[in-house]
């Protein structure tokens, strides 16, 4: 009973530091590790404020101009505004341009183009074009509110039961990237765009399966009635069979939305582990592509998120042992930062897990992680000691004694929030409860950090190393 009542008084403990300030800071969630887009997404790049217009900007923008020029006049020869469209497509191929392109006004009147497409009786040269220089705009953070506001969003929806695959592939492209706007997935979700595409996953049609898996991926993402529709639109089995697929891309695909899918969600989680695609997606751990792994490791972090029976089914499948596997081998840091998350997500509130990674590399692979390049992989392996040391005294001290201290201290001094706090958190985890534990952090300097994070305007980090520094006795 004293142990019940220890534990819920540090969880309460552990959610009001949590709770502060969460307005001003993003918390890193599990769902993160999902890597949707191949190019990258950079507000700065499109920032109108603070964005210098450069000589090649410049040029560029005169090129656009005598496009637009052909876009805003009614032509009857067609072929001078299809001509215009091809250009436009080409300088839309540079992602500086985009925005350039939105500035002209260009978006408006590409949606105009699709209002006035019959996916019945095929697309025009001019619509299909505008749809394929749209879906290439798109990829624009911005550009994504002003394809909304212009009607897009309808537009393509109609355009979704296109029958030409040329078309059906660029429409997929277009909503792909639209559906990242939290304000376009309500939208797109409302309109039924889940139920228009998921029959399209089990058709022989490799881009545009690849595209629908990433659409249902990205529309699942820390979203329950996303993720509800989907079931209830029964793709649940399809896409557990894609993720045995013969090719790569579609595997890797088909596995991270099975665990987008079911990421927290207690029924999705259940169906899951009665359908047997634990075992499949365990089994992927052991495959040479480096990302079809990272896609397991992701997906089994998703699925075991606060699901005792999938914990403890992965680690019967042999899942903790082929984690640690990577962990400690040569993958990339891309593939051992889905590892992370993994053990993360499998050892909190499990005993039997925090048992397992007692002994072998499990716990000095995550330390050595500690020191990673990448952040995310930094981030990410301080939340999963923090969970295999959580209430483990014996873990503490092993974790400790291997050397996690030093890198600790070093993560204080980054620039990154998140890891800031996270690696306050730990030390907390660490330290409480062991003068000897605490010692090993004061040697290894870590109070004059944290007394300059305690004056930090950041209210999470300030708590935090206020509640690392009472530990410490600091």
């Amino acid at each position: 009973r004293q142990a019940a009542e220890r534990r819920a008084e540090e969880e309460a403990e552990a959610q009001q530091r949590a709770l502060q300030g969460s307005s001003a800071m993003k918390l890193v969630k599990m769902s993160e590790v999902y890597e949707i887009e191949e190019e990258k997404d950079v507000f700065d790049d499109y920032d109108e404020e603070d964005d210098e217009m450069t000589d090649d900007d410049k040029r560029e923008k005169a090129k656009i101009a005598l496009i637009m020029v052909d876009l805003w006049e009614t032509n009857e020869d067609l072929s001078i505004t299809e001509s215009a469209l091809r250009k436009l497509g080409m300088l839309a191929m540079k992602e500086r341009n985009r925005k350039l392109i939105r500035i002209a006004g260009a978006i408006p009147i590409l949606c105009e183009f699709l209002r006035q497409a019959d996916p019945r009786t095929g697309l025009k040269a001019e619509q299909s074009l505008a749809l394929s220089v749209l879906a290439v705009l798109s990829r624009n953070v911005r550009n994504r509110d002003e394809v909304r506001k212009n009607d897009g969003l309808k537009h393509l929806m109609r355009i979704i039961k296109v029958k030409e695959d040329k078309d059906l592939l660029e429409c997929c492209k277009a909503l792909k990237e639209l559906c990242k706007n939290e304000a376009n997935k309500i939208v797109l979700r409302d309109g039924r765009l889940i139920e228009a595409v998921v029959p399209m996953v089990l058709v022989e049609n490799q881009p545009v399966q690849e595209a629908v898996l990433d659409i249902l991926t990205i529309m699942s993402l820390n979203d329950v009635k996303s993720q509800v529709t989907v079931r209830d639109a029964r793709a649940i089995p399809a896409i557990i069979k894609l993720c045995q697929h013969s090719t790569d891309d579609i595997r890797r695909r088909a596995i991270r939305c099975l665990g987008a899918v079911g990421q927290n969600n207690r029924k999705i989680q259940q169906m899951v582990r009665k359908a047997k695609a634990l075992d499949i997606v365990v089994n992927q751990l052991k495959d040479p592509n480096e990302e079809v792994k990272a896609a397991a490791a992701g997906a089994i972090a998703a699925l075991t998120e606060n699901d005792y029976s999938n914990q403890i089914a992965v680690r019967k499948l042999g899942g903790v042992t082929l984690i640690v596997m990577i962990l400690a081998d040569t993958s990339g840091e891309a593939v051992k930062e889905q590892a992370a998350v993994a053990i993360r997500s499998m050892a909190k509130s499990n005993a039997k897990i925090q048992s397992d990674l007692r002994g072998g590399p499990g716990i000095p692979a995550l330390v050595h992680l500690l020191s990673a390049e990448s952040m995310g992989a930094r981030i990410h392996a301080t939340g999963a000691i923090m969970e295999v040391a959580r209430d483990n005294t014996k873990n503490c001290d092993i974790i400790c004694k291997a050397g996690a201290p030093h890198p600790l201290v070093a993560a204080l001094e980054t620039e990154n929030r998140v890891l800031q706090y996270m690696s306050e958190g730990c030390i907390w985890a660490l330290a409480r409860k062991s003068s000897k534990r605490a010692a090993m952090f004061k040697d290894a300097n870590a109070l004059e950090p944290l007394r300059v994070l305690r004056g930090s305007e950041n209210p999470q980090v300030k708590k935090g190393a206020e509640w690392a520094l009472e530990v410490l006795g600091g």
